[in-house]
């Protein structure tokens, strides 16, 4: 028997077979196995990425506030009182009863910046201090700070010279 065209296609014949639906399975599981390969380094390389911008910002703020110490040159030995993780150091912004001060501990840095009567801190999270130096002149002067640090499990060192460091070598 014949069918009448008007009528379209048999209804075994509408459809995917089973043959095209496997293949179309495992074209997908394949597709997905291979993303399983690609896409845990793909996340671990923009956590990488991100912790590094982060220590990039953080040191970018650190080197700001250091470099503006601006001890005159009158001064042969400005009052830095130093301990094992932090420092205080006057003459910010050229003023010398404004100090910038480092301090840390497990948790992480706070930078602070007294005036007369205001205090300005701001804390860093994950950021640990190892190794905190001044920079000298060869005539003792303070020319910087020298900052051994690890900022979310990355060792970095940090060299700042202060604002009013002449152009001479300086020597931790």
């Amino acid at each position: 028997m014949r069918r009448d065209k008007r009528l379209g296609p048999a209804p075994l014949e509408a459809g995917f077979s089973l043959t095209e639906i496997l293949a179309a399975i495992a074209i997908v599981t394949a597709a997905m196995s291979a993303l399983s390969w690609v896409l845990p380094p793909l996340v671990r390389s923009q956590t990488v990425l991100s912790n590094h911008a982060a220590l990039l910002q953080t040191d970018r703020l650190i080197r700001r506030h250091i470099a503006a110490i601006a001890i005159p040159y009158w001064e042969q030995q400005a009052r830095i009182t130093q301990t094992e993780s932090s420092i205080e150091i006057p003459w910010y912004e050229g003023a010398g009863d404004h100090a910038l001060s480092l301090s840390g501990d497990e948790h992480g840095v706070l930078i602070s910046i007294t005036g007369p009567g205001d205090t300005l801190k701001i804390p860093i999270q994950g950021f640990r201090i190892d190794a905190l130096d001044i920079l000298r002149g060869e005539d003792g002067r303070p020319l910087g700070l020298d900052i051994h640090y690890r900022f979310r499990g990355i060792a970095a060192r940090l060299t700042a010279s202060f604002n009013s460091a002449p152009l001479q070598r300086m020597r931790p």
